[in-house]
């Protein structure tokens, strides 16, 4: 790009910014002329203000984090990257109508029952975990645990007992008290500490993503304009304080990132490590038995590239012993959990489909095989959905030309567990419950992107679809309830 270019560049960016923040201020100076008839929505607070900022840096953040990569400081971009995807997040909920209070509501509406539940069992985790079939039948635990296995109310459990402690209330104390002042008043120290924590995780996933690409696709650049993307999600940034988005796509991802490091290196600890991480994810939502297929796949592709490469059929196996061992500990961890905590997952399965079902009685179960694709696309960034489309079409027809090379074979398995999904569940609101599918969504684009560049693509196509995704965040959360 010659210099005036860029001078263009930054000059119509600097001019967004100002533009975006004279609406978010609420059209100082016009808004109160006689006569203007688009009076602003949204008045305006110091919180608005540190949106904007965060909207006029967050490039430049991002730049330096890529940077830091390409220059293998790789602590210093995935921590820069993780830091800005949580400010991110904070910052479109500034410019929320009623901002904190409008954070406290989602809390309360979302998984806010588990939080109360946490409360009022505080001190007999271990009791509760292995009672947890009966106290379900009898009622103990509300009706969001009825529909889930006992992790994710493990996870509240967890966060009620942190928040209590004496180091986490002091260091948030100011923001106990305004959760004092809201729908979440009696569970304020846990509320406090999710509200700092969940973007935190949601966000490290960004850690893994970046080791799954290097294992899978021998490119840690790959890895990083997923992050990227992920960062920029509309779903990531909109649906917060809610486990489906918070700590499910960190587990998912990890976990496959350790089945492909396993299967790459050959390194039995990492793809035993993954099994384990496959079946705590389990035992948080089933939504996450998808990942023990993608695990499994990432040995499958690794092996058939060892293939391609005429290596010796023994050597090609190598990689399916590790998902054997990835498979191992899977089962293994979920025994381990049935006889420490009397876990049931067959029976708990049962139940939360049953449960399932009669919430879900109103929904049209054919129509949403096809609806429930519409709906992930639109939370997860329509631009994300176009990209993808274009290479699972590209990997098929690479496939009829039996050229299927490793990120050609990963973008069709992503795109089959999808199908999968939709097939099988037939419900709504999967824009929260598939959400952990987006980092690998992210990293077939991206991959795909750089096999058919001889240069750096970041200078054309990933920042464009990066910076569509985060505009379109913006736009979602100005004229959506959220």
């Amino acid at each position: 790009m010659s210099a005036s270019n860029r001078w263009l560049v930054a000059l119509l960016a600097l001019a967004g910014v100002g533009a975006a923040g004279f609406f978010v201020a609420g059209l100082p100076g016009l808004d109160d002329r006689p006569g203007w008839f688009y009076r602003a929505a949204h008045t305006g607070s110091l919180l608005s203000a540190f949106a904007v900022v965060v909207a006029a840096l967050a490039p430049f953040a991002v730049r330096a984090a890529l940077r830091a990569a390409d220059a293998r400081r790789h602590a210093r971009a995935l921590m820069t990257l993780v830091l800005v995807g949580a400010l991110m997040q904070l910052a479109l909920l500034a410019l929320a109508p009623r901002q904190l209070d409008a954070a406290w509501r989602r809390l309360h509406d979302g998984h806010g029952e588990y939080l109360r539940i946490a409360s009022a069992r505080r001190g007999q985790a271990l009791e509760t975990l292995r009672d947890y079939e009966s106290l379900c039948e009898r009622g103990t635990l509300g009706s969001f645990a009825r529909s889930k296995p006992p992790g994710t109310l493990a996870v509240y459990l967890a966060l009620d007992r942190l928040g209590e402690s004496q180091p986490a209330r002091t260091l948030l104390a100011p923001l106990v008290e305004r959760a004092r002042r809201s729908q979440v008043a009696n569970v304020a120290p846990a509320a406090a500490l999710a509200f700092v924590l969940f973007p935190l995780l949601t966000f490290l996933t960004v850690i893994p993503l970046v080791l799954l690409g290097r294992a899978l696709l021998h490119d840690a650049r790959a890895g990083y304009d997923a992050a990227v993307l992920w960062v920029c999600s509309p779903a990531a940034l909109l649906i917060t304080l809610h486990l489906d988005g918070t700590l499910f796509p960190l587990l998912g991802t990890s976990s496959v990132a350790l089945a492909a490091i396993g299967a790459r290196r050959g390194a039995p600890l990492a793809s035993l490590a993954g099994g384990v991480l496959a079946a705590l994810g389990a035992y948080c939502t089933f939504g996450l038995l998808p990942v023990v297929g993608l695990g499994v796949g990432c040995a499958l592709v690794v092996a058939a590239e060892q293939r391609a490469h005429h290596q010796p059929l023994a050597e090609a196996a190598r990689p399916l012993a590790q998902a054997l061992l990835f498979l191992a500990a899977t089962a293994a961890t979920t025994a381990a959990l049935g006889f420490a905590l009397h876990y049931a997952p067959l029976t708990r399965y049962e139940n939360a489909l049953a449960l399932h079902g009669e919430w879900k009685a109103f929904v049209p179960t054919r129509a949403w095989r096809v609806l429930s694709l519409v709906e992930f696309a639109l939370y997860a960034g329509i631009p994300l959905a176009l990209a993808y489309a274009v290479e699972v079409a590209r990997a098929a027809l690479a496939l009829s030309r039996r050229e299927l090379v490793a990120p050609s074979a990963w973008t069709l398995g992503t795109a089959a567990t999808l199908g999968a999904l939709a097939l099988f569940q037939g419900t709504n609101e999967v824009a929260r419950l598939w959400m952990f599918m987006i980092p690998f969504g992210s990293l077939a684009i991206a991959a795909g992107v750089r096999a058919r560049s001889a240069e750096d693509p970041r200078a054309a196509v990933l920042p464009a679809l990066a910076f569509a995704q985060a505009l379109l965040a913006v736009i979602m959360k100005v004229t959506q309830p959220w």
